[in-house]
């Protein structure tokens, strides 16, 4: 490899790591608004898909583009979280108050925790496919779903990667979080959906799905 060559490679991994770290401080500033949270969620998720594809994707084409082009679809899983984590933490409030010898209450505790489980997975797919994938909302949900009935332990796999981030950051100073958590959580994510996808279609049925700017 000639001079040049490690010079632009060099380079390139830079702009990469400078992304990384802007992208996540981007999110949590949004993120303090709570109500922009899903917006910056689907930004970063466009982002992360396009440098897991070995792409380096520009900030306001990307992320903002995510968001002006997805609005609707962004507010629709947004609601869906509410309503279905609403209805989590009112089962959650109800098994803390039964008797944990109480077999409805293990039951109560166990299916809280699944439901938890398949709702962050869920939202790890339809994150990562919503600005990648042509697809409606009522298709977008449906292929979430199915990839994780069919591929239930690579996808708990990846849905403990993702956590796992959120979980150590809390052991660490404040600036992972506002510099390296999201994004690295975000990043495995991406990177796990795009390879349970590529197991799941043929690269030309994948190029058939993708938007005509994404391909």
């Amino acid at each position: 490899m000639t001079r040049k060559q490690n010079t632009e490679t060099f380079f390139s991994v830079a702009d990469r790591i400078g992304t990384f770290l802007f992208v996540n401080f981007i999110w949590c500033v949004i993120a303090m608004t709570i109500i922009g949270i899903p917006f910056a969620t689907a930004g970063l998720f466009a982002m992360m898909v396009s440098i897991v594809r070995g792409r380096q994707p520009e900030f306001f084409r990307v992320f903002i583009g995510a968001i002006r082009e997805h609005w609707q679809k962004i507010l629709l899983i947004a609601l869906l979280d509410i309503v279905v984590g609403g209805l989590l933490f009112i089962n959650y409030r109800i098994f803390q108050i039964m008797a944990m010898d109480n077999f409805m209450a293990v039951l109560s505790g166990v299916f809280t925790v699944c439901v938890t489980v398949i709702l962050v997975a869920f939202n790890i797919y339809v994150w990562s496919f919503l600005s990648l994938l042509n697809l409606s909302i009522q298709n977008l949900f449906k292929l979430s779903f199915v990839l994780i009935l069919t591929y239930p332990i690579t996808t708990m796999g990846i849905t403990i990667l993702v956590l796992l981030p959120v979980m150590i950051s809390v052991f660490l100073p404040i600036a992972f979080l506002l510099f390296v958590t999201v994004s690295t959580s975000a990043f495995l994510g991406a990177k796990g959906a795009w390879l349970v996808l590529n197991r799941h279609f043929s690269q030309s049925e994948i190029d058939a799905l993708l938007f005509p700017i994404a391909a």
